[in-house]
């Protein structure tokens, strides 16, 4: 073979391995770790860490991928996972609060895009249309996707604001206070629910409720929230509100802590301390739709920290002794406990559906 050919078939044989390994290379970014129907699971992580992740449970394997957002996306979540919600349109939010991030990722953890932010992102909710989410330093915000440029507006609500649900037009979002003091380091609970018109994204009105509220759920035509109290002297406590007419009626339940809804389904997490500061056992109330007396669902959740809703009336309960790596319970319709998964994080805080 001569020279001129030899070069030719050299070239001939880099141009054949280069594209095989670019069919190699694609291949391989098509596979994904996250395949098929499963959960995430949002950790919250400790403060300061840096250790919020997200794992993922396959369902018809029972195979966990630790920190799957990471092994999707080559990075870290961040300190402090606050929530995780899948839209509609099946793209997930994820509110990382002391990194002051929020991911917007596809189905499968793909990160599209992220908003880094002057404030704290804490709890999302949505009108079907834009994506709502409170912010720590007293607003609410706005994610407007304009043409794939993901933006945030804002309006001012009352101090350190937590949950928020959207109904009819508006937003209620519960104004915790939780960050103001007196000055003497002790804190001065807020009381009220702030109500913002959606039309005009401004607070028209608040309405007083309990001591520290913490999560705000739309229902049945009610506006349900669970507030903390003040750890001392006024107690932990759930009441809904008449959006026609902003009264509040009290629902008689002991230490409401947590709350999850769908819409078709509305669950209170009940845990919290005795007098002497021993840690009660977890259980979980339905509220009925047009009832006010709770029914219980299930009792004696050890170390109960989150619940979330999944489908046909299961519910998820994370675990936490706020040291180790948690686990999520998996509760169907009638109270009884269908299997146990290690979140593989600290503090698991919200379960979504993957599929």
């Amino acid at each position: 073979i001569n020279m001129r050919n030899l070069i030719k078939f050299n070239v001939l044989l880099f141009v054949i391995a280069s594209i095989a390994a670019s069919c190699n290379k694609e291949k391989k970014e098509e596979i994904s770790p996250i395949s098929g129907k499963g959960i995430f699971i949002l950790n919250n992580g400790n403060w300061n860490s840096n250790d919020a992740c997200i794992s993922f449970i396959d369902a018809s394997t029972g195979a966990t991928t630790t920190s799957a957002f990471e092994t999707v996306n080559g990075i870290k979540l961040g300190d402090l996972g606050q929530d995780m919600y899948k839209a509609a349109d099946g793209k997930i939010y994820i509110a990382v609060s002391n990194s002051k991030t929020i991911f917007i990722t596809d189905s499968r953890l793909k990160l599209i895009s992220s908003l880094q932010l002057d404030y704290s992102p804490r709890a999302f909710a949505s009108d079907g249309k834009d994506v709502y989410v409170t912010l720590y330093e007293g607003y609410l915000g706005r994610i407007d996707n304009n043409a794939g440029q993901w933006k945030l507006s804002t309006t001012k609500v009352g101090p350190n604001p937590e949950g928020v649900a959207i109904a009819d037009g508006k937003a209620w979002v519960a104004n915790s206070g939780g960050y103001v003091t007196d000055g003497n380091g002790f804190n001065i609970y807020n009381n009220t629910v702030s109500v913002v018109d959606l039309s005009t994204f401004s607070e028209t009105s608040t309405v007083t409720v309990n001591t520290n509220p913490k999560d705000v759920c739309a229902f049945d035509g009610y506006i349900y929230v669970s507030s903390l109290g003040n750890y001392y002297d006024i107690p932990a406590a759930l009441q809904r509100i008449d959006p026609s007419s902003s009264t509040v009626a009290d629902i008689d339940i002991d230490v409401p802590y947590a709350l999850a809804c769908d819409g078709k389904r509305l669950a209170v997490l009940c845990t919290g301390y005795d007098a002497d500061w021993n840690l009660i056992p977890g259980c979980i109330y339905d509220i009925k739709s047009g009832e006010a007396a709770p029914e219980l669902l299930c009792s004696g959740i050890e170390n109960a920290y989150s619940i979330s809703l999944g489908k046909d009336g299961d519910s998820f309960v994370g675990t936490s002794d706020y040291r180790t790596e948690g686990k999520v319970i998996l509760i169907d319709a009638k109270g009884a406990q269908l299997d146990s998964f290690e979140s593989r994080g600290i503090n698991p805080i919200r379960v979504v559906d993957a599929r």
